[in-house]
């Protein structure tokens, strides 16, 4: 079986990798940050009233939205920036042909070929985007609306059966 894609990677389709990558590492901050404030809260005030402690609830909650706002909003800028950055290499459309054996990317300045032993790991965002990992900061993106035959739940069982690393 063999399935064309094509397609440009979009800046909101680069920040959706970005928001992909970064999201366990966002998770791992929000968590040691809140054992860390509540072990700060608790070493002081064990014999408060209820309402301090929902006070508190209230507190940590909204701070946490906060926190979880504003680093969203950084990524978002950072991402920018750095598509913008590459935005020459963004711009040229991608031609993918992917086989049981070998992935080909093909813009109008180089072709790159992969085999199944050169992918790290593959990610699967939101049913409608793939990546392939050949390194932690190098991604192929294989989008739903870049495919050309076929049907995306036929090729991403395709993906998982043939392209999926051996562990």
């Amino acid at each position: 079986m063999e399935y064309r894609l094509s397609g440009k990677i979009s800046e909101r389709a680069f920040y959706e990798m970005q928001r992909f990558n970064v999201r366990k590492a966002k998770l791992v901050f929000l968590l040691v940050f809140n054992l860390f404030a509540l072990a700060v809260f608790l070493w002081d005030n064990t014999d408060e009233s209820l309402s301090f402690w929902i006070f508190t609830a209230f507190l940590f909650l909204a701070f946490n939205f906060l926190l979880s706002f504003l680093m969203g909003y950084i990524l978002k800028i950072k991402s920018k920036k750095a598509y913008r950055s590459g935005k020459k290499l963004h711009a040229f459309p991608r031609q993918i042909h992917i086989t049981e054996q070998e992935i080909q990317q093909s813009t109008s300045f180089s072709t790159m070929t992969i085999t199944p032993d050169m992918v790290y790991k593959i990610a699967y965002n939101n049913a409608r985007e793939i990546y392939i990992y050949l390194a932690t900061n190098q991604i192929i993106i294989l989008r739903k609306n870049w495919l050309e035959n076929g049907q995306w739940a036929d090729f991403v069982t395709f993906i998982k059966k043939n392209w999926e690393p051996k562990k």
